[in-house]
């Protein structure tokens, strides 16, 4: 998605961050400079589809937003 929504200050995947059997497998962690990017990003067809595509490999999914 770098590249297609400008909005993406940072965006980092990491696979299986921790080894235990208590986290995630995956984590995608994105920076943005404002909510207003953050929501111009989540609202994005090229975001919508990953999305769609992550709903249908992915057992449970969380999400955290917050500001710095």
């Amino acid at each position: 998605l770098v590249g297609r929504i400008n909005e993406i200050v940072k965006l980092e995947v990491s696979i299986h961050p921790i080894t235990s059997p208590d986290t995630l497998d995956i984590v995608l962690y994105s920076e943005f400079n404002s909510y207003e990017d953050l929501n111009a990003y989540a609202t994005h067809p090229e975001h919508l589809k990953v999305g769609e595509f992550i709903k249908s490999v992915c057992d449970t999914r969380s999400a955290v937003d917050y500001e710095i």
